[in-house]
């Protein structure tokens, strides 16, 4: 067990020293993105379609703002690993799909996955608090040579369907 434990940490030091200079030197740029949340329509499991105690995700649609400006818009698909969604679990997982559509430049997406943290009034208020990380694919238009890595974090309320959050963007064109 300790040849496993000395075997993984020389492992995960080499690969630091190997990647973070990578990282630094090939010249990425950063994006704090602003997005808010218009709709957030529940996915209900198959047979329980309108019941609450079934719902296996959401598709959202918002609006992307960069320094207060409207920019853009997105689409997501949230699916729970372990559905049906219990609001008041600690942390559910979920898979994140966004498609970022920006006018004049294109669209991208980003995927990954994302997880959700609930409390034991999350049931009587629809409040929740999301979280997800993910790559960046798919790019169109001027945007089709984009690639980096996202992290975001986001307040919603699943009652009123409406919430905010942002979402760092680390990007560069081509590899």
């Amino acid at each position: 067990m300790l040849a496993r434990r000395t075997v993984f940490l020389c492992s995960a030091l080499l690969l630091s020293l190997l990647i973070v200079p990578m990282a630094i030197g090939a010249g990425e740029s950063e994006l704090v993105l602003e997005k808010s949340f218009t709709t957030m329509t529940p996915v209900f499991m198959s047979g329980h379609p309108g019941d609450p105690n079934w719902i296996e995700g959401f598709d959202v649609t918002g609006d992307i703002n960069l320094g207060g400006s409207k920019i853009g818009t997105l689409t997501a698909t949230i699916r729970l690993f372990n559905p049906p969604m219990s609001s008041t679990e600690r942390y559910d997982y979920a898979l994140v799909k966004i498609v970022n559509t920006i006018p004049g430049f294109g669209t991208f997406e980003t995927n990954g996955p994302g997880f959700s943290m609930g409390s034991s009034t999350s049931a009587t208020s629809g409040d929740m608090t999301f979280s997800w990380t993910g790559s960046i694919s798919n790019g169109t238009g001027s945007l089709s040579s984009m690639v980096g890595i996202v992290g975001g974090n986001a307040t919603a309320n699943s009652f009123t369907a409406t919430g905010s959050g942002k979402e760092i963007v680390l990007y560069r064109f081509s590899y």
